[in-house]
């Protein structure tokens, strides 16, 4: 149900957005649509998770990733194919999904771990069957510890005791370093400025660039969801951060050493396409995945939101500050910036985290813990 009251300020935000007629309306439509956003960024891969058996749970929750990639390439789609003029138009178009969120969850089980934790058996044994055709995996979760203790909710802890209890400082620390990695990598200042890019490196058709930019992420991510249960997380993001670090060496290159500025528009192309194939092949859907993954019972809602609290914190500075610094200190400063974060961020993950393919969430909690 929170899910489907997820779709009311996104349904809202839209429509004041496409009704403004004043700076005040937009404004407070972005707001609402904004806690819609960060709202469904933390509760999408929650559910996902809970009702996701563990031999395809990596799989399952690149599906989120996904979603939100094929809603990057739908906006980008749109800037090429409607002018400015219809913007009323563009931003009536993001009820859509909102919408189908809010009906579709209506038909939506229950998350039965999360109905088990509420004392309520019955409900969470009926909802096992309709997800997984047997109560199987809810025996089994009823085995594994406290993942599954009637009465621990999955929503028990707060914020605070995510910093207050020791025994969570590991899964704190790790979900918050993902995702300032992730951020800090780069990636949404190529999505959000890369016609900007494109256009100073002397592409023709910067906004059809940065659609292409839009469908390699897209197909990024469905290979990725091909190997999450295969390859595992850890190597899939590590691999990832180090493909992204090399093609951000590539363009920064590119723009600094005479031998390849002949060559800039064609390497500017090529070099932030395998960006962002090296992005949706793991530091896209992994983050994520993880910080579905690594939190216990008690704080996993409470866990979610922090690491969420880190990325939209972190993408707002990337959003806000990433043309400033580049007026200041030049695009080849800021693309070596951003890879020196990759390439540090691939030790980190070899380092620190934990793989988690094919455990159950019982499991993980435990190796947590240990």
């Amino acid at each position: 149900m929170a899910l489907v009251g997820n779709s009311i300020p996104l349904i809202l935000g839209a429509f004041l957005c496409a009704t403004a007629s004043s700076f005040g309306t937009m404004l407070a439509g972005r707001l609402l649509a904004g806690v819609g956003i960060g709202l469904a960024s933390a509760l999408v891969p929650l559910y996902i998770s809970e009702i996701s058996p563990a031999a395809i749970r990596g799989t399952l929750g690149s599906v989120n990733q996904f979603s939100i990639c094929i809603g990057i390439l739908g906006a980008l789609c749109v800037n090429v194919w409607l002018p400015v003029s219809e913007w009323r138009s563009m931003m009536m178009l993001s009820a859509i999904p909102a919408a189908l969120l809010g009906v579709g969850m209506l038909f939506m089980p229950e998350s039965p771990r999360w109905l088990w934790t509420q004392t309520k058996s019955e409900e969470a044994k009926k909802a096992a069957v309709t997800l997984w055709g047997s109560e199987e995996e809810l025996m089994n979760s009823s085995r594994g510890g406290a993942e599954a203790v009637p009465g621990e909710s999955s929503s028990g802890g707060s914020l605070l005791e995510l910093f207050r209890d020791k025994r969570y400082t590991k899964a704190t620390t790790m979900g918050g370093m993902l995702f300032l990695i992730q951020q800090f990598g780069g990636i949404n200042a190529i999505i959000y400025f890369s016609s900007s890019v494109f256009k100073q490196a002397g592409v023709a058709s910067a906004s059809t660039a940065s659609a292409a930019v839009g469908l390699v992420n897209v197909g990024g991510t469905i290979l990725a969801g091909a190997l999450m249960d295969k390859a595992g997380r850890k190597q899939l993001l590590g691999g990832s951060l180090i493909g992204m670090g090399l093609s951000m060496v590539l363009l920064a290159a590119s723009m600094t050493l005479p031998v390849l500025r002949p060559f800039a528009s064609p390497i500017a192309l090529v070099g932030t396409l395998l960006y962002v194939l090296s992005f949706a092949c793991g530091a896209g859907p992994c983050p994520g995945l993880l910080s579905s993954e690594i939190f216990p019972a008690r704080v996993r809602g409470s866990g979610v939101a922090w690491c969420m609290l880190v990325h939209w914190t972190s993408n707002f500075m990337i959003g806000q500050f990433f043309l400033a610094t580049v007026t200041a200190v030049g695009v080849p400063a800021v693309y070596m910036a951003f890879a020196t974060v990759c390439l540090l961020g691939s030790l980190y993950v070899q380092k620190a985290v934990i793989e988690t393919k094919g455990k159950s969430l019982e499991e993980i909690e435990a190796a947590m813990l240990a």
